[in-house]
């Protein structure tokens, strides 16, 4: 199935960096998240990129991105099924690459000339992170 699409809006959620001292052979954690939103009334679709790098299990960087989608008429009353949205296992997974290098992007312009501008997000396979369809149920 076809959906047809277009970015609509970015938005920075959250920006944030910590000031703490760590020496530079600590091992450094990250923790991401993919996540999905819609609004019915505007046939929107939101994914989010959530990232946060830790050293010593203390949060020095975070951010997120949504990045929200116009779905066009004919492709929203197809993703529309039983009180839910269902997008497409490679749709979202589409989604989830261009939110994902989007937020790569916002987290290199803030940190480009800061003290964490050598960290950046690491490129993520998210085939192994949305492994299927996507069903969000509609309150």
């Amino acid at each position: 199935m076809q959906i047809n699409f277009s970015l609509a809006q970015i938005v920075q959620n959250q920006f944030s960096t910590f000031d703490i001292d760590f020496t530079d052979d600590v091992k450094i954690a990250e923790n991401y998240a993919v996540g999905f939103g819609y609004s019915v009334e505007e046939k929107k679709i939101g994914c989010s990129i959530s990232y946060q790098l830790e050293a010593d299990e203390k949060p020095f960087l975070k951010i997120e991105v949504t990045c929200v989608y116009n779905i066009e008429d004919p492709s929203w009353k197809d993703i529309l099924q039983d009180g839910a949205i269902v997008l497409p296992k490679g749709f979202a997974t589409h989604l989830a690459v261009i939110s994902s290098g989007t937020t790569r992007g916002i987290l290199f312009a803030n940190t480009r000339d800061a003290k964490y501008s050598n960290y950046l997000l690491s490129l993520l396979d998210i085939t192994k992170i949305i492994t299927d369809d996507v069903t969000i149920q509609i309150n």
